[in-house]
């Protein structure tokens, strides 16, 4: 998120609107691409983990050929000139479907309860490109090209990681084990759940699509800027939850009584907490006002 504050205050309203814009069209794909076989992955390696790699296999394969058709689409409509000139940022970011593509390793490592493994690749990239993204910026060497080549090496790299611990635990990507029939019958089992991902990710991004076509790339840049600020309001209970689920399980079977005061004080505190956090967004109070800024007149304190 902090690094979102830098960025956000780098670029031009019509810049970041630009990348939100393809970033928005990209997660839609995503969920397109994903084809619904998150809980089909799940369920069947539960079921057989002697059937796990012909699971992956398969799924990866699907994936990365319909990540390779739209990729081809894009170049084409690009080379043939039918689209704008930024829609080179398009094709960049379209190279993250392949990394996606490879998403089966992440449900492997969840189906065998290795959720560790997960948090401590996802948090050290992060960590490691938060210093990248931030040297760039003070700098001023960050384009939107340089920020989407970035964006798309952490995913590929993410699973480039998971990929390296299924292999380390024995696993195999055997193209052998490819099966067209398998795949027909992966495709027949998804179907409902690739309408509701499709559809939730319409739901969640077609905001930003329909912003660009009335107001223009300006407006989406405002428009995200706040979206990604006001994000901060969703996480942080999220993670406050998850942490304090355990204690408060065990409270709740111990004394209901002591439950329901702890979760009043956590409760009240979560909200004038956020509630100050909110002013503080609102106003622009951020401490963090570097000279590599470009001068946007308006653009920060409208968020």
């Amino acid at each position: 998120m902090l690094v979102s504050i830098y960025v956000i205050r780098y670029f031009t309203p019509e810049e970041y609107g630009e990348i939100a814009y393809y970033q928005s069209i990209i997660f839609i794909l995503v969920a397109f691409v994903s084809f619904g076989l998150e809980n089909i992955i799940l369920r069947e390696i539960a079921r057989d983990k002697n059937n796990t790699e012909k699971v992956i296999v398969n799924a990866i394969f699907l994936r990365l050929s319909i990540s390779a058709l739209i990729f081809l689409v894009s170049v084409m409509l690009m080379l043939l000139g039918l689209v704008s000139e930024n829609f080179i940022l398009f094709v960049i970011l379209s190279c993250s479907l392949f990394a996606n593509g490879f998403s089966a390793v992440e449900l492997y490592n969840i189906a065998i309860e290795k959720g560790k493994r997960i948090s401590l690749a996802s948090t050290s990239l992060a960590l490691f490109f938060f210093a990248i993204k931030l040297a760039l910026i003070y700098y001023g060497a960050l384009d939107q090209t340089l920020f989407c080549i970035v964006f798309v090496i952490e995913i590929a790299l993410y699973f480039l990681l998971l990929s390296v611990m299924f292999l380390l635990d024995g696993g195999k990507f055997d193209l052998s084990l490819v099966s067209t029939k398998y795949i027909k019958w992966i495709l027949k089992e998804s179907i409902p759940l690739l309408v509701a991902n499709v559809v939730f990710g319409l739901y969640v991004k077609i905001d930003a699509l329909m912003i660009s076509h009335i107001k223009g790339m300006e407006d989406v840049g405002y428009y995200s800027a706040g979206l990604k600020f006001s994000e901060v309001l969703f996480i942080i209970p999220t993670v406050v939850c998850n942490a304090l689920f355990p204690y408060l399980d065990s409270l709740f079977k111990e004394c209901k009584s002591k439950y329901n005061k702890t979760l009043l004080i956590i409760g009240t505190t979560g909200f004038y907490a956020l509630l100050s956090v909110s002013a503080i967004l609102y106003f622009g109070w951020l401490p963090y006002r570097h000279p590599y800024r470009r001068q946007v007149p308006g653009f920060f304190s409208s968020v």
